[in-house]
């Protein structure tokens, strides 16, 4: 064991120190440096192994000890035989030490994680024949780049979504176009282009049909997006450049799920991505209608607010940009 380069017994240790004193160590006087010598006293044993350590002269390290024995008013170490062991306030002292640097090097992983956006919290908004595939992908590929990142998705139509990224509700949200569309504020990318088709379950009347009027879709119901949207409008923008109109009793939805099961169960014609219309095809749930889309709402695009920083956002973006370039198919 190293001697013990500093003196064990001051008079001042003897006396007690007053508790402003006391509170004036901790607000004013203790410093992080001395937490770093208790603690690495506590791990190494000796006063020459934590010089060693710290790069510094043994009497730099009895110094601090020095100053934080002053604070105190009480030893925080004493000497047994060649050994130097703390006390019972030093021990108390070294074990808190410990901690705050624990506590410290934890708070500056997670700094770091927050300013890489690999950690924290992002909402995502997204129109729903974004969620059947693209979304999903995305978020497998954040999973492993930053698995402690926790995404709140909400679905919506787009008239409703963009105004949340506006005002600050939503980080982002990924809308299928129609239109050009700018909104001040705002920054936007190009994911991909996947169109919408025309559906019906596997086993509809007209499943097998390899040639269709339009009118003849038209005697069955139809499963649409809600009212006012802009997918609404364009579906029924497709529907009028070929004398149509969206029929009665059709059932406005938003819900995959839902949607899929109408489509699955009843006589409902409606609407599905391509690629994961093409995916229920091999499955045998659906059907895909001759019918030409044009394109329709083949756009699809991520909105988030412009100039504003948040690296998490911007980790989901480079996510969202990545799936869909793996599933830019013709």
């Amino acid at each position: 064991m190293s001697r013990c380069l500093f003196p064990m017994t001051r008079p001042c240790l003897a006396m007690n120190v007053p508790r402003d004193c006391l509170d004036r160590f901790f607000d004013a006087t203790l410093r992080l440096s001395h937490l770093r010598t208790l603690a690495a006293l506590a791990r190494l044993g000796q006063v020459r192994r934590v010089a060693e350590a710290f790069c510094v002269t043994q009497s730099a390290i009895s110094k601090q000890l020095a100053e934080i024995e002053a604070g105190l008013g009480q030893a925080v170490v004493r000497r047994e035989g060649n050994a130097v062991v703390f006390t019972a306030i030093g021990a108390c002292l070294a074990q808190r030490a410990q901690e705050v640097l624990h506590q410290l090097d934890r708070t500056r992983h997670d700094i770091a994680l927050l300013r890489d956006g690999l950690c924290g919290r992002v909402v995502l908004g997204s129109v729903t024949a974004a969620n059947a595939m693209l979304v999903p992908e995305a978020l497998g590929g954040l999973r492993q780049r930053a698995p402690q990142l926790s995404v709140a998705l909400e679905e919506d139509t787009a008239d409703r979504l963009l105004p949340g990224v506006l005002d600050g509700r939503l980080d982002a949200a990924v809308v299928r176009m129609w239109q050009p569309l700018a909104h001040q504020g705002l920054a936007q990318r190009v994911l991909m282009e996947e169109p919408m088709v025309i559906v019906v379950g596997a086993r509809h009347p007209l499943a097998r049909r390899r040639r269709l009027a339009w009118a003849e879709a038209m005697a069955f119901p139809w499963i649409v997006p809600r009212a006012g949207s802009p997918a609404h409008g364009a579906l029924e923008a497709l529907l009028a450049r070929h004398g149509c109109s969206v029929p009665p009793g059709a059932v406005e939805s938003i819900s995959l799920a839902l949607n899929l099961a109408l489509l699955t169960r009843q006589s409902f014609i409606g609407l599905l991505p391509r690629d994961f219309a093409r995916q229920c095809v091999n499955e045998g749930r659906v059907a895909v209608l001759p019918l030409d889309t044009a394109n329709l709402l083949a756009e699809i695009r991520v909105f988030w607010r412009e100039e504003e920083v948040h690296p998490a956002r911007d980790v989901l973006l480079d996510c969202l940009a990545q799936a869909a370039a793996g599933q830019s198919t013709p």
